[in-house]
């Protein structure tokens, strides 16, 4: 799926409007570096911790996406390890998931052809990867 400003993802929260697992939310304060990049959205049952396998044909960035929860008020509900794998943090100050307000992180990491990425997640993540090619990003 292509991200956009209102795309639809994460399933995030409640009927409630409060944060849990089931209902998607829309994204709004997209970066500019995510939009048009390829969303790969797990399926809506996924609720464990894995690994995404990632290879491309030509070179791309790799973009971490999630839910995130700095203020830890959602008791880890949210926890999807992805701001430990090292990448480069994208500055995202309005990127949130709507109606809920919750906070998006990104992340980002340069991908060579024939390089197999493994990328890590725990149970918690509301989010998932997406990719962009680099020939793309300078159009």
């Amino acid at each position: 799926m292509e991200l956009f400003e209102g795309v639809r993802c994460c399933r995030a929260g409640h009927a409630s409007g409060t944060p849990g697992i089931g209902v998607s939310g829309t994204l709004t304060g997209l970066p500019g570096v995510l939009k048009g990049a390829t969303y790969f959205a797990l399926p809506a049952d996924a609720q464990a911790a894995g690994t995404f396998h990632i290879m491309v044909q030509e070179p791309a960035l790799v973009f971490a996406v999630c839910a995130i929860d700095p203020y830890r008020q959602y008791n880890g509900q949210l926890d999807s390890d992805f701001d430990k794998l090292g990448w480069q943090e994208v500055t995202a100050p309005n990127f949130r998931l709507q109606p809920f307000g919750i906070i998006m992180g990104v992340w980002r990491i340069h991908l060579d052809v024939g390089t197999i990425l493994q990328v890590p997640h725990g149970a918690g993540l509301r989010g998932s990867v997406a990719l962009q090619a680099v020939a793309d990003l300078s159009r």
